[in-house]
Formats: structure tokens, C-alpha cells, sequence
């Protein structure tokens, strides 16, 4: 039988025959026949009208997506931590509706059964008293947080779940671990859809796939309804910007309209959680917390935690903050627990479980641990929690036995006998195959699902959808991205009606809104250091292309400008000590081969904010920050510095383009454009104390002009050459200049006073009047009076004001302070 008929294009119906499903294993595209299932039928047949060439430029379409929506993941097992670029297989997995029916009740009843479990070990342990469960699976969890226990209280635990599934051999859909903690990858989930519904647009709508949105508009609802509705403040807790799923935390915190949140950002007053912003403190309602649960508190819980919030759990307990996940959560998705899924599901339903867990065995039971010893070459042994074993030279994770050398082997036998309340054995599941496209033909890879369930006001959702992860080849052990696994979309096909809903407002019931929530401290003083990093970056690579640009002169008249420039990159720490014999080449190469030191400062700022940054503003410093890191050759040459070079000067402008273009006038904007005013009002000063001293002139004069960019300027003004009263008031004093130091000081003024509007403030900040008074004197003086002294006390002025700006906007308020408007709206 025909895929379909369709004009000329791939030959699916050939590239059908020649597909080889694993043996043993079944595959999700075939059915029992070993022909493609109908709805893998009709997908096929148009993706096959596409033709190669096609096909080939739609996926490359979705990888360029992926790369320009600056999709990345960190891997914690890399001592570098790097960036990874998403690895996304283009390929979607199909799933017909009433296989993902059965597997969404299956899930909804298992999201029950583990809440369930989890308000008993809070609360009256009834499991335990019973026997189903043992004390020591509970007492030894180091997920089980004993100041969360309350028996006269019954808190909701599980607001967002996961599941890791795969399908056996016998046909069997299985849990393999499940995720209650902090679970991960809906938002990769949510990329992977977009990308490839932007690839194949055409056959997304023809095929009739459910949408994530309103899996994603529920669970925000019932986020903000834990906090009393719409009015609530909802937070996202993330650990930060090192974490593995850094990108998620930021891209969920902008797709639902959550404030995106650090420990450090959060203060606990009164039993009251407050976050820490530019107008002051300011209640917050809800968490979605993101972060280890033992790190949360580190007054209560692990006391060697830096990123949590000192005081949160009595925030919670005092019931003036909800959680979600609750703290404790953790303790669902211990891999003992699945060992004893059976019995607790007989206890509490009377019936087994719709969808099993995959078989384990305790070892810390006398007869679990015979049976594993027993059947040890046959199993997986895996830590009984996830960070229960500490002992080197065992495993962290689940191993195959048979894959264990002798010595191996031994060890861990040995820690079984002696600790076995530390392990588990589980069966060694082979897991079903889906087709994935090599680019040649269709070939069969194993494959794991994480499926999201979330409480809603009208009870458990099942995201229509899951996180897909492909093996790279056959083995299905190596489903890993580091070990070079993809990423898949899951496709789930509706029987009727798509839902079309999106999260983007329509007209009716829209509100309109023309400013922000108030902004974090942190991120404001992100913000604020990004602009003058971003300001160093381009003063550094203007004096190095001056630099560059003098070799080619007479050496008497050259080293002495390049000696003031050679000074003044080091004053920006792009050079270290210069060895008195070293060349002018020698000196460039050094200062090229640091630019990363003043790079990787604007890049590490701008991370911490990219959930308030634009994709084209952050690409822009992306590209920057590898192109500077980008090796050179053995002996690269002038030019070749100087492309580097002026390459550079394009993306920090671009980047300084966009965020005029691109970013509204809200306090963030205003904080990026206020750093960048000081430093570049304070690079100036710097430049003109050095390159227009008396020593300098003429020369340094050229030089000044150069690095200010205002030749051009210059010698429409004048037609003599340049003298240091006229090349000084262009550069300090003209206020039309955009490069000038006056020209900063008004526009320092201008955000300082937006910005104490925005804060709440009705009295002008110091800030503003600090630069009110420079600007003033600025405006009454002449070229002739901008010596040294003018020149270093506006410096110091300068130096003040950005210490103003952090005391006025960053700095934390003692207790009672600013807490008005929120204890008015708390009162309200």
C-alpha cells in the first residue's frame, strides 16, 4: 500500500520500504501491519510534495530560528559550563488521540496519587504508620524537609509535574522517573514548536496538532489565583544564570508575564516576602519556584546555600507566600518511590496504576536487595535519591551492571552490602523507536518523553504536547544532548476542532498598559552597569584602532601617542605590564588577545537581564563576545587587527542602535542609557586630560578627535589645524555634539529625572541635581577655562554620580522603608 500520491518530490513510499525498525522494539510511526499509521500517512506524504531541496531549506529554516531566538542550554557535567546551541531534531513525533487520551488519565491519576503521598508525609504519615511506606524511605530522603511538616495543615504541593516516559517492548507505556521538584523543559518544548510549525507551516494546520497555549494561559491563571487572582504579584525563582535551564526560566518569565527573580532579589521582613526593585520594596504573592528546594532557605534548609532566601520558609508558613512546587515536592520523584508506587496506589485507589512505573526494587528491604542481587547483571542500579551516594567511585546516576568492569563491579556490590538503603535496582528497558531524518533517509532512534501536568482551576491539564528526546543511535541509554541526542516536537493530533488560542491578548477584554511592573534592583543595576561596560568596550577598541593606526607613521613622531594610548588601554585593563623591548605589534596583539576581560563583564550583565532584552540586542553582544574570543593566527597581522577590530566597533554599535530603536522608555531603558552616559561623559573627560595636555599638541589633538569621532565635525568647523581651545570645545563643552561631555550631562539630567517620575519620587534626586549643577556650569564656561583641574573635578563629579545612582536605586532599604504602597494594596 501507497503512503499517498503526491507530485514529484521525496519518495517516501521508497524511503518507507527501505526503513529498518529495530528488532525487539516497537516503532511509532508503524503499525502492526510494518506500514506507516494513517495520520504518519498523510504527514509523509506532504512532507514528501516538499521535494529534497525544499525539505533540506524548511529545517534549516527551524535550526536558524533556534540560533536567532538564542536558544542554549549549560551542561553541568562540562567544567566550562558553556552555552550550547538547542540541538533540535526536525523530525515531530506523531501522536494519534486516543493513544495521548489514555496516557494524559494515566498521568492525571498518577499527579493525584503523588500529591496525595506528599500531604500525608507532611502531615499524618498515615502511610507509614500503616507499613505501605518504610520510615527509612522517608526519614533517609534528603528531599524530605522536616520544618515543612505541619499536620494541621493542608498545602497544596504539586501545582506543576512531569513525567519521563518510555514504551517497551511489550507495547507497555511506562514512567521512568517522575519530575515534582523543579521539572524542566516546557519551554524547550514550546521552542521546539515554534520552530518547526515555522518550518512547515502548511502541514502543521493540515494535520490538525493540539496547541500549547492554553495549557500555558491555565496554568498562569491558577498561578495568579494562588495569590488571589489577576491583582496577585507572581514571581519565577531562578537559581540564576549558570543554571542548566537558565534559558527556560527567562523565556517562560516573558512568555507569561512572571517577574523573573534571583534569591538576592528577595527580602523577608515581618514574615512577608517582598522583592527588592527601584521603587523599593514591593510584596510578592506567588513563586514558581525553580531552584533545588534545600537551597530555598538557607536559615532553615541548607545553610551553605547562596542563592536562596533567608526567611522564605516562614514566609510560607506564616501563609503570606505561596509556592509552587512546595517545598518538599522533591520527595516524589525519588527513584525508591517507584519501588513502592504499587502498594500506595492499592492503599489509596484500590487498583493498580493506570501507567506503572518501571519496575524497581529497594535495596534497603531484605528481599528487594536479595532480589537485586540475584538479578544484578540483568538490572540498572541507580542512586535510591538523587543525591544520596557520595562515595567516589559510584555511580550518580543509573548504570547497567553488565557494562561494570570487575573492579567496578566489586565496589559497588560492596556498597550495596554495606548501605543498601542508598540503591535501587530497576529493569533494563528497552525502549520504542520514532523515525528521525538524516538528511538522507528515515532511520529508527529510541526516544524518551517528559509530558507536563498542571493544576488548574479546572483541575489537572495535560500539556498537549512534551519534551522530546532522541537518541543520537541505537542505543537507547545514550538518550543525552552531550552525548549529541536532538531534541524532537511532539505532534498530538486532534480528532476535531483545534483549539486556535494563543497568548498574545485579542481586542476583547484587552488592557491596555503603557508601563511595566517596577523593576527589580538587580536588574536595574544590571542595566545600569551593562551601559558603561558597553562604553568601556567601545572606548578600548576606539584606542586600539588609533593605536593600530599609527604604525605606519615616523617612530618619532608616533611613540608618543602610542605610548599615552598604551596607557590609557591599560587604565581600561586591556594591557598588562609591556615589556620595555616589546614592538608596537607586539602591543597590539596583547591588547586584541584582552579584549575578552572587558567583553565578558557587558556579556555576563546582559545575561542576567535577557528576559527584558530583545533577541536582536542580545545577538549582538553574543556575536561579540565570540568574535573576541575568536582565536587568531600564529602571528596575526596589522589588517588583520584592524578588521577584528573595526568588526567589533559594527556589533557594539549595533547593539547601542538597538537599544535606541528597539527598547521602550521604561526604567530598564533609562538605567542602560544613564551607565552609558556617565562612562562615556567619564572616557571623554579621560581623553581630553590625556590627549589635550600641552605635551600632546597638536598630535594628541588628532587623536582626541579621532577617538571622540567627531574629525569630520571638526574640519567642517574649522579649516586650521587643530588647537586645543577649539578641539576642547567640541569635545567637552558642545552641547550638540552627541559625543561631547556636556552632551552626556543633559542627557544624564533627562533620565534622572524620568527616573525619580518612575520611582515613585516627588522630589528631584541627588542624582538629577548633581548633573543639574554640572550641566549649569558647563553651559557658563569657555574653552579657555577646561584645564586640568576643571577637567579631574568633573571626573570626580562624574564618580559620584554613578555611586549616587546605585545608593538611589540599588541600594536596599532598611526595614520600613518604602513599604507604603504595598501595605496599602496589602490592606486593600
Amino acid at each position: 500500500m501507497p503512503v499517498t500520491q503526491h507530485a514529484p518530490g521525496v519518495d517516501f513510499d521508497a524511503l518507507v520500504e527501505a526503513y529498518r525498525p529495530l528488532p525487539g522494539v516497537p516503532d511509532e510511526m508503524l503499525g502492526p501491519d510494518g506500514r506507516p499509521l494513517p495520520h504518519w500517512q498523510r504527514f509523509l506524504g506532504m512532507l514528501g510534495a516538499l521535494g529534497p531541496g525544499e525539505i533540506e531549506r524548511r529545517f534549516a529554516g527551524a535550526d536558524r530560528y533556534m540560533h536567532e531566538a538564542g536558544v542554549f542550554y549549560r551542561a553541568y557535567e562540562e567544567a566550562d559550563r558553556a552555552e550550547r546551541p538547542w540541538p533540535l531534531a526536525h523530525m515531530p513525533l506523531l501522536m494519534a488521540p486516543g493513544q495521548w487520551a489514555k496516557l494524559s488519565a494515566g498521568l492525571v491519576e498518577r499527579a493525584e496519587v503523588l500529591e496525595a503521598i506528599l500531604r500525608d508525609i507532611h502531615g499524618p504519615q498515615s502511610l507509614v504508620r500503616e507499613g505501605v511506606l518504610p520510615a527509612a524511605v522517608v526519614a533517609g530522603s534528603p528531599d524530605f524537609l522536616r520544618p515543612m511538616v505541619d499536620p494541621d495543615r493542608s498545602r497544596t504541593h504539586l501545582m506543576f509535574y512531569a513525567a519521563d516516559l518510555g514504551r517497551g517492548p511489550d507495547g507497555q507505556w511506562r514512567v521512568l522517573e517522575d519530575r515534582a521538584d523543579a521539572p524542566w523543559g516546557s519551554a524547550y518544548a514550546l521552542q521546539n514548536r515554534m520552530a518547526i510549525e515555522h518550518a512547515l507551516p502548511t502541514i502543521f494546520r493540515g494535520m490538525r496538532v493540539h496547541r500549547l497555549a492554553n495549557f500555558f494561559d491555565l496554568f498562569r491563571a491558577a498561578l495568579a489565583g494562588l495569590g488571589g487572582g489577576s491583582s496577585a504579584r507572581v514571581g519565577l525563582l531562578t537559581p540564576g544564570i549558570l543554571n542548566q535551564a537558565y534559558f527556560e526560566h527567562a523565556y517562560l518569565a516573558r512568555y507569561l508575564g512572571l517577574l523573573l527573580v534571583e534569591g538576592g532579589d528577595l527580602t523577608v521582613r515581618d514574615a512577608m516576602a517582598y522583592v527588592r526593585t527601584v521603587k523599593g520594596l514591593q510584596a510578592i504573592d506567588v513563586l514558581w519556584r525553580r531552584l533545588d528546594a534545600s537551597a530555598a532557605d538557607p536559615l532553615v534548609l541548607d545553610s551553605a546555600s547562596q542563592i536562596g532566601v533567608p526567611g522564605l520558609v516562614r514566609a510560607i508558613r506564616a501563609g503570606n507566600l505561596r509556592i509552587a512546587n512546595s517545598l518538599g515536592a522533591g520527595f516524589a520523584q525519588s527513584r525508591v518511590l517507584l519501588a513502592f508506587m504499587p502498594r500506595i496506589a492499592e492503599r489509596l485507589l484500590g487498583r493498580p496504576l493506570a501507567l506503572p512505573g518501571i519496575a524497581s526494587w529497594w535495596c534497603g528491604e531484605a528481599a528487594g536487595r536479595r532480589f537485586v542481587l540475584d538479578e544484578f547483571d540483568r538490572l540498572v542500579i541507580a542512586p535510591a535519591y538523587e543525591t544520596a551516594v557520595s562515595e567516589e567511585g559510584l555511580p550518580d546516576a543509573p548504570v547497567a551492571t553488565a557494562e561494570l568492569d570487575a573492579p567496578a563491579r566489586a565496589r559497588l556490590l560492596a556498597a550495596i552490602g554495606r548501605r543498601g538503603i542508598d540503591f535501587v535496582g530497576q529493569e533494563m528497558l528497552k525502549l520504542s523507536t520514532m523515525p528521525v531524518w538524516d538528511g538522507k533517509c528515515l532511520q529508527p532512534r529510541p526516544f524518551l518523553l517528559r509530558v507536563f501536568v498542571a493544576r488548574t482551576r479546572h483541575g489537572w491539564k495535560v500539556m498537549p504536547g512534551a519534551f522530546c528526546r532522541v537518541s543520537p543511535g541505537e542505543d537507547p541509554r545514550a538518550i543525552s544532548l552531550l552525548a549529541g541526542g536532538r531534541s524532537a516536537d511532539v505532534w498530538v493530533i486532534a480528532d476535531g476542532r483545534v483549539d486556535s488560542k494563543s497568548l498574545l491578548p485579542g481586542d476583547d477584554g484587552a488592557v491596555v498598559r503603557r508601563h511595566t511592573g517596577a523593576l527589580p534592583s538587580r536588574a536595574g543595576d544590571n542595566f545600569f552597569w551593562l551601559g558603561r561596560y558597553v562604553e568601556r568596550i567601545d572606548a578600548a577598541l576606539r584606542l586600539l584602532r588609533a593605536y593600530i593606526g599609527r604604525m605606519t607613521e615616523e617612530p618619532d613622531q608616533a611613540a608618543p601617542v602610542q605610548g599615552a594610548l598604551a596607557a590609557a588601554l591599560a587604565e581600561l585593563d586591556v594591557l598588562d605590564a609591556v615589556d620595555p623591548d616589546a614592538g608596537p605589534m607586539d602591543v597590539a596583539r596583547m591588547a586584541c588577545a584582552n579584549l575578552p576581560r572587558i567583553v565578558g563583564p557587558a556579556f555576563n550583565a546582559a545575561a542576567r537581564v535577557r528576559d527584558r532584552f530583545s533577541p536582536d540586542g542580545w545577538r549582538a553582544l553574543r556575536d561579540l563576545d565570540a568574535l573576541v574570543r575568536a582565536p587568531y593566527g600564529p602571528a596575526p597581522t596589522e589588517s588583520e587587527l584592524a578588521e577584528r577590530i573595526g568588526q567589533s566597533l559594527r556589533l557594539v554599535s549595533a547593539f547601542s542602535g538597538l537599544a535606541q530603536e528597539n527598547m521602550s522608555r521604561q526604567s530598564a531603558w533609562l538605567f542602560l542609557e544613564t551607565g552609558r552616559r556617565i562612562e562615556r561623559a567619564a572616557a571623554t573627560t579621560s581623553f581630553a586630560l590625556r590627549f589635550a595636555a600641552s605635551a600632546m599638541v597638536p598630535l594628541g589633538c588628532d587623536v582626541l578627535l579621532e577617538l571622540i569621532d567627531s574629525s569630520i565635525t571638526y574640519r567642517q568647523r574649522y579649516s586650521i589645524q587643530a588647537s586645543r581651545a577649539t578641539v576642547l570645545d567640541l569635545a567637552v563643552l558642545d552641547p550638540g555634539n552627541p559625543r561631547s561631555v556636556a552632551f552626556q550631562i543633559g542627557r544624564i539630567r533627562e533620565h534622572a529625572a524620568a527616573l525619580t517620575v518612575r520611582t515613585g519620587g516627588d522630589m528631584p534626586d541627588e542624582l538629577e541635581a548633581q548633573a543639574g549643577r554640572l550641566q549649569a556650569r558647563f553651559a557658563q564656561s569657555r574653552a579657555s577655562a577646561v584645564d586640568d583641574a576643571f577637567l579631574e573635578e568633573t571626573t570626580a563629579t562624574l564618580h559620584a554620580m554613578a555611586a549616587r545612582a546605585g545608593d538611589s536605586f540599588f541600594a536596599d532599604p532598611g526595614p520600613g522603608q518604602n513599604l507604603e504602597l504595598d501595605l496599602d494594596r496589602t490592606a486593600s
